[in-house]
Formats: structure tokens, C-alpha cells, sequence
């Protein structure tokens, strides 16, 4: 008997503290009360007054509020990718501050949790590289991404706040120019009674995320920011995936 409460006991500390219940930290990031909505200090400190002793907690909050309450801007996206052809691309596109806007790509996305993991004492990297499957020497530029590392319980792990948007988050998707983009940009720092998207959800594949599986799909340009013992060669594996592609055609 005795030996099965120890196995019991050291399998329940085996598991890690961040492979955990999250339904009840969700809801106080989905819903939070208007008066903390405008200033990004006040709005940490109230997402993660109840986890002042647990970082992971405290990590969840903020992440599942960014997923909660910021859209994707396919409109900055399709430029910057070159995806739509405008006269006036070449003026600047401002998007603001995406804690006041509600909209951004994944840059936008990765710094507004980085200045948020700065204000909850959370240790945190934000990160820029690659992301996607099957990735190659040919189309990876392509696939240029921003995510974000943080450190808890001696360890680096993951979040990617923009994969984690579950549900339809894009917006500015029938945007046609840089002016009218300014006008919607404008609208959204203004808007009154933000509604959170019924259909959002938060995924939590990309939170908290092992170095080693995360290097399946995200390869940052510094290689020390995998956070491997044994860091993986970016170009080794794009170049393994052009042959791979080659050999299938």
C-alpha cells in the first residue's frame, strides 16, 4: 500500500504545473470589466491580481486576453507580404499601438505580450524567425513570424499568442487602400463596448510549449533562442525539406 501511495504521489508531482485546468483564468481574461480596459497597467494587474504566486497562471491570463480581445490585421499583412498591389504602399502604414487598437500582426502581437509579461515580473524574450510546416529553402522568407519565450520554473517555453486564436480573428480583410486602413485603424482606438467574439476561442497547443516540439514549426533567427541542448540547424532542415519536395514532383 504504501508503495503505491509514494508511485501515486511522485506521479502527481511529475506532471508539470503547467499542464493544468484553465477555465476559470480564461474567463477572467475573457471578461473583464470596462474600468481596467484603457491602461495596459492596470489591466495586467487586475488579469493577474488572483496569481501573484503562480507565473504560469499569471502567463495564461495575458495570453488568453490577447487571444480574447486582438484580431489579426490581414490588411497590414497582405502589404507587407506583398499579397496586394497599391499605389500608395510606399507611405507609411501606422496600425498604433496594438493594445489600443485591438489589431495587429504577429510583431504587434508579440510585442504587446512582451510589454504586458514586462509589467507581470514574468522573465520573457520576444522572438522573430520563421514559422510553418515543411518550410524550405525557397518559399521560408515567406513565412516570417514573431513569438514569444518565457521563463518559468527554471526553464524556457513557448507562447504564440497569434496561433493561439482560435476561431475567425482576421479583420481589415476588405481594406483597398493605406487611407482607408488610417480611417479603420482610428475607429478601432475609439471604439466604445468592445465585444469579444463568441465564436474565439483559446488553443492550447501553442502555449507553453516544449523547445523541443516547438522547433517543429518555429525557427527564430538567433539559433541560441531555441533554447535546445543541441540547437537545430535552420538552413540544414529548409534545405532537407527542398529535396524532400524535389523528390515528390
Amino acid at each position: 500500500m504504501l508503495k503505491i501511495l509514494v508511485s501515486l504521489l511522485f506521479f502527481l508531482f511529475s506532471i508539470p504545473v503547467y499542464s493544468m485546468d484553465y477555465t476559470e483564468v480564461d474567463a477572467r481574461a475573457k471578461n473583464v470589466p470596462s474600468q481596467y480596459e484603457n491602461n495596459l497597467d492596470s489591466l495586467v494587474r487586475y488579469l493577474i491580481l488572483p496569481y501573484k504566486q503562480n507565473d504560469v497562471l499569471k502567463v495564461r491570463a495575458l495570453y488568453s486576453w490577447i487571444v480574447y480581445h486582438v484580431e489579426y490585421d490581414m490588411f497590414k499583412y497582405d502589404v507587407i507580404s506583398e499579397k496586394k498591389s497599391f499605389h500608395n504602399r510606399n507611405k507609411a502604414l501606422r496600425t498604433g499601438d496594438a493594445f489600443k487598437t485591438r489589431v495587429g500582426v504577429c510583431a504587434d502581437i508579440a510585442d504587446l505580450f512582451s510589454r504586458m509579461a514586462k509589467l507581470a515580473n514574468i522573465k520573457e524574450e520576444q522572438i522573430s524567425g520563421y514559422a510553418g510546416s515543411n518550410l524550405t529553402m525557397d518559399n521560408f522568407k515567406d513565412f516570417a513570424h514573431a513569438w514569444n519565450a518565457v521563463y518559468i520554473n527554471k526553464k524556457w517555453l513557448f507562447v504564440d499568442a497569434t496561433w493561439g486564436m482560435g476561431g475567425d480573428y482576421k479583420t481589415f480583410e476588405n481594406v483597398r487602400s493605406v487611407a482607408e486602413h488610417k480611417k479603420e485603424i482610428r475607429r478601432k482606438k475609439y471604439q466604445k463596448n468592445r465585444v469579444v467574439d463568441p465564436n474565439r476561442f483559446v488553443d492550447d497547443k501553442w502555449f507553453l510549449v516544449e523547445p523541443e516540439e516547438f522547433i517543429k514549426t518555429h525557427f527564430p533567427k538567433r539559433e541560441k533562442q531555441q533554447y535546445l541542448k543541441r540547437p537545430v540547424n535552420m538552413k540544414k532542415v529548409f534545405r532537407e525539406n527542398s529535396r524532400k519536395s524535389e523528390r515528390k514532383r
